[in-house]
């Protein structure tokens, strides 16, 4: 996988929902938040554009909230400096302009804003409204997973870890990264180092570790974490051989079109006997039934 197909990707979170900050991670109050905007508070400004890109107690309206970030932008918010950016890159609110996306993600970064430094490599890999510069590119990106953004961490890990015509293999600093994604509880991260442990890939082979990331990915519902709990429950990596803990997770992977899991359960399938079959059919459900309730609470909450 090239640099390229990670950026787009990542592109549809990392640049937008991501970007946007999810809301209520502060004490929102919206008639407040209005009164102080109406005033020209900057910060106001971008709370309330963030609301209107949520729906936090108003419609969605991209085109308010891309005019909220931008005057709060223009007064040094870097959060809004991002957000606009983000908005601009993707044509969301505003005509898509990759230029002044760049530039908005550029002032962010140089105050410091995490995401706006993650945003700016991106886009220096992609060449996104700047010549394209790779270095630059992984320089800003570990600027910001220095400052804990997952999605940075992610995508350095990946990076590192597969190699590409921009960014040479490095299975060391691919762990390092993957490392700290994993243990903010990134799945992804979690199912790649799985596979490093698993194969001893630049680091000590340890099967024990690998099936305990991998059931940690597979517990976030991660489709190639499924797989690979599923994968080893039926060759005995890290854990006693386990027929029906097999087929459940891979059939849950499978479910998911992972086709990892599509390809190992057709051949396993025909090994086990009816009962085997029932039972593990009787597990997914139970599975998917608890997903389904958890959903549901998140939800209302």
């Amino acid at each position: 996988m090239n640099v390229t197909l990670l950026f787009r990707r990542l592109l549809p979170g990392a640049l937008l929902a991501i970007t946007l900050y999810a809301h209520g991670a502060d004490n929102f109050n919206l008639a407040d938040t209005q009164a102080k905007a109406a005033t020209g508070d900057p910060e106001a400004e971008f709370l309330l554009g963030r609301a209107y890109a949520h729906g936090q107690g108003v419609p969605i309206n991209m085109a308010k909230a891309a005019a909220l970030f931008e005057q709060s932008a223009n007064q040094g918010n870097a959060k809004a400096q991002n957000n606009l950016g983000a908005l601009y890159l993707h044509g969301t609110g505003v005509k898509a302009d990759p230029v002044i996306a760049m530039k908005w993600f550029q002032k962010s970064a140089d105050q410091g804003a995490a995401l706006g430094e993650m945003n700016v490599g991106l886009c220096y890999l992609e060449g996104k409204g700047v010549a394209k510069d790779p270095k630059a590119g992984v320089d800003w990106l570990s600027k910001a997973a220095d400052q804990n953004v997952v999605e940075a961490e992610i995508f350095l890990g990946d990076s590192y870890y597969l190699g590409s015509a921009d960014i040479k293999q490095d299975y060391v600093t691919a762990k390092l990264w993957l490392t700290k994604a994993a243990q903010q509880g990134s799945a992804s991260a979690q199912t790649t180092l799985g596979v490093m442990y698993e194969h001893g890939t630049g680091l000590p082979q340890d099967s024990t570790k690998a099936f305990s990331l991998y059931q940690d990915a597979a517990n976030q519902g991660d489709a190639k974490g499924e797989a690979s709990l599923g994968r080893a429950y039926l060759m005995g990596i890290g854990v006693a051989k386990d027929p029906i803990q097999a087929y459940k997770w891979l059939t849950i992977a499978k479910n998911q079109n992972e086709p990892i899991a599509s390809g190992l359960l057709r051949n396993f399938k025909e090994s086990l006997s009816p009962a085997q079959i029932a039972e593990g059919d009787k597990l997914v459900q139970e599975h998917e039934s608890q997903k389904s309730s958890s959903t549901t609470l998140h939800n209302i909450q």
